[in-house]
């Protein structure tokens, strides 16, 4: 991330379609660019008025608004598979000691990511 700052636009513009081409291909990208301030880079780069950084800044942004209600809705079925609890003989059946200290599951990873381009 920390090209994105890099004083050449044309090597900022470059990472942007890295990381369209990457998130693309895999969400999780977009998952471990957030965590990395991808966002408020963003931000930045988008008052920038070089006219290639703004046409890579526009690519990445149309892929994201193309890949996150894709993201929402792996997250709401993720979110509904966790809800319904497993029935055994008519019981419902406790989740086993740990389970909510493990890591979060590819669609509920990608959370962070959806609350970050909503705000």
């Amino acid at each position: 991330m920390r090209l994105l700052e890099h004083a050449t636009a044309a090597v900022r513009g470059k990472v942007l379609v890295s990381l369209r081409l990457l998130s693309t291909a895999d969400p999780t990208f977009l998952s471990a660019a957030a965590d990395l301030r991808l966002f408020p880079a963003l931000d930045r780069l988008s008052r920038d008025k070089d006219p290639y950084l703004v046409t890579c800044l526009q690519s990445f942004l149309h892929a994201l608004s193309e890949t996150l209600p894709a993201v929402a809705s792996a997250i709401a079925r993720a979110l509904l598979a966790t809800g319904k609890p497993s029935v055994t003989a008519g019981k419902a059946k406790p989740p086993p000691p740990g389970q909510d200290r493990q890591p979060m599951k590819p669609p509920l990873s990608l959370l962070p990511v959806l609350l970050h381009a909503l705000t």
